[in-house]
């Protein structure tokens, strides 16, 4: 969207604007921020020749009440995975953190770890929440993680502080967990970004 500038906070009025719907295969925020990115190339291009051949434009007011707030992300502060989750929503929080970002966090035999690379498993034996983060098996190049539901999680990167996937260390019975007090943090803090980056 292109619109003018007035006195308040992306307020004036529309002269351009394009919709789209995200594809499938779009996954991890890299995938998003690349389809975007083409988006707004192709987007821009029209925008310019528009004003080259001097054409009019259309302008539209913003409608104030529509929209809605998302809280803002900081990877190290609110990336800590909940295992209570279900399988779907532990997949998608999971994903949020992927590339370009740093991984979503746990920990695994007392080591923090960030987790990329997931994907949601269905066909294994029904879970149960005392399982959940539980790595149930190790098919060489993944992982088989246990959830509260029906489904599992199939994990290709655990990350360790040194940067390293360490998946093939990682055994059977081995459980990933993420402690109270990371969480309540997580859920507690609120995010703020300043012109400078994270504020405090």
């Amino acid at each position: 969207m292109v619109h003018l500038v007035d006195d308040g906070i992306d307020t004036g009025p529309i002269l351009m604007s394009d919709n789209s719907i995200y594809p499938t295969s779009c996954k991890i925020p890299k995938d998003y921020e690349n389809y975007y990115n083409s988006r707004q190339l192709q987007f821009y291009k029209k925008f310019i020749k528009k004003i080259k051949d001097n054409e009019k434009f259309d302008l539209k007011k913003q409608i104030d009440y529509i929209g809605n707030y998302n809280p803002r992300l900081s990877t190290n502060t609110s990336g800590w995975i909940n295992w209570n989750f279900s399988s779907e929503n532990l997949y998608r929080f999971i994903n949020a953190f992927d590339e370009p970002y740093e991984g979503a966090m746990t920990y695994l035999n007392d080591e923090k770890v960030r987790i990329k690379s997931v994907h949601l498993h269905g066909g294994e034996i029904g879970g149960h929440p005392f399982s959940a983060g539980i790595i149930s098996r190790h098919d060489k190049k993944w992982i088989v993680v246990s959830t509260i539901d029906q489904n599992m999680l199939l994990i290709e990167k655990i990350i360790n502080q040194k940067n390293q996937n360490i998946i093939n260390k990682i055994r059977p019975g081995d459980r990933l967990y993420t402690p109270l007090k990371n969480l309540d943090t997580s859920m507690s803090k609120k995010i703020k970004f300043t012109s400078m980056g994270l504020g405090k």
